[in-house]
């Protein structure tokens, strides 16, 4: 990923804005079934597969360096956005489960936007590298996702993520 922002030092506090953006690969899966019975089949539509393949923060930071000038301990805190794919398979199969046919899936992108906070460290390694640990706890809310006429409401919420970043500072 990358991050980027504005961060100045006053005495032993720090204060700055930053937004970053990540790539990569979160999925979840689901069991809820939709059936429609007949005679001799049933028609299921299953939710298959959710992922996040993208996730981006704008926060304003604050921070403490009075224990060590080349290290600050900080707070942070804004908004959160993910990106998000659901998709869906649907089978036609006999009511024992013993034989299915898939007939159709797709699948449906969407934005989620929610709020951010968290904490970490800074440790400035070089006059112009720092290294940074850093704890994020993201609620990025629902949003509708739609299939087929079908509507599935899904929620994003408590991620917790601890990641490490070499920042280059000019």
């Amino acid at each position: 990923g990358v991050v980027g922002g504005w961060n100045f030092q006053a005495g032993s506090w720090g204060f700055g804005v930053e937004g970053d953006w990540g790539w990569g690969e979160i999925d979840g899966t689901s069991t809820r079934r939709f059936a429609t019975e007949l005679e001799d089949v049933s028609l299921r539509f299953k939710v298959d597969d959710f992922d996040i393949h993208q996730a981006a923060h704008i926060r304003g930071r604050i921070g403490w360096a009075g224990w060590h000038p080349n290290f600050l301990l900080f707070a942070a805190g804004g908004g959160a956005f993910a990106e998000g794919q659901l998709r869906v398979l649907s089978t036609l199969e006999t009511p024992d489960g013993n034989f299915r046919i898939p007939l159709l899936s797709g699948f449906d992108e969407q934005w989620h936007t929610g709020w951010t906070v968290g904490g970490g460290f800074d440790w400035k390694i070089t006059p112009h590298f720092v290294l940074r640990a850093e704890y994020l706890f993201d609620m990025y809310g629902n949003e509708d996702y739609e299939f087929k006429r079908n509507r599935y409401n899904v929620d994003i919420d408590h991620i917790h993520t601890v990641r490490g970043a070499l920042i280059w500072k000019f």
